[in-house]
């Protein structure tokens, strides 16, 4: 499995910066928690012209709980809770649920994550968000949810939406992102 995340290949010129990105590439799985990634470099008599690379890593926690309270001006009070799988198979499929209640709106959000083709870049995910908002918020009628969507609701006493996702994901190195999203919402 650790081949796939190789971003040199045996043969190929020494370089730091890969080893670099081997490291942040280990790490971004979320399957470690920690990744030590050491060049052992030939004595100076050695006639050995390539460099052994040795990989430590420790594995992360499987499941992740988040507990948080706070208030924020267009939530009033609020508190929510969330869990996540890091790693649910042998494929690296991750699974997640929040669930936010607060005083101007509460929300909940499951999700499914399946890296596919370059499992350090490219990723499946399908998501699914609940919103319900009390007719207390007299101006506040629209919700963001996977930039640039905006899920406007109408303005009832009593408001709620679905969405559903599915994006595909490619997050290549220096910072490039592309995101390809078909979405549909439903309003009771």
């Amino acid at each position: 499995m650790l081949d796939r995340y190789l971003p040199y290949s045996s043969g190929d010129v020494y370089s730091l910066s890969a080893l670099n990105q081997l490291q942040t590439d280990l790490y971004a799985t979320g399957y470690f928690s920690q990744v030590f990634v050491d060049p052992r470099y030939p004595g100076s008599n050695s006639k050995e012209q390539a460099i052994p690379i040795e990989i430590e890593l420790k594995p992360g926690k499987k499941n992740r709980y988040s507990f948080g309270v706070g208030y924020g001006t267009d939530t009033g009070a609020r508190g929510n809770i969330g869990w996540k799988n890091r790693i649910l198979n042998r494929h690296g499929h991750k699974p997640e649920f929040n669930i936010q209640l607060a005083e101007n709106g509460s929300r909940s959000n499951a999700g499914y994550e399946i890296p596919v083709f370059d499992l350090r870049y490219d990723s499946v995910n399908f998501n699914t968000l609940f919103l319900m908002k009390p007719g207390k918020i007299p101006g506040l009628n629209s919700f963001r949810l996977v930039d640039p969507s905006i899920i406007t609701l109408p303005s009832t006493s009593s408001e709620s939406a679905w969405s559903t996702c599915m994006k595909i994901t490619r997050s290549a190195p220096p910072a490039v992102r592309q995101t390809f999203s078909s979405q549909e919402v439903t309003q009771p």
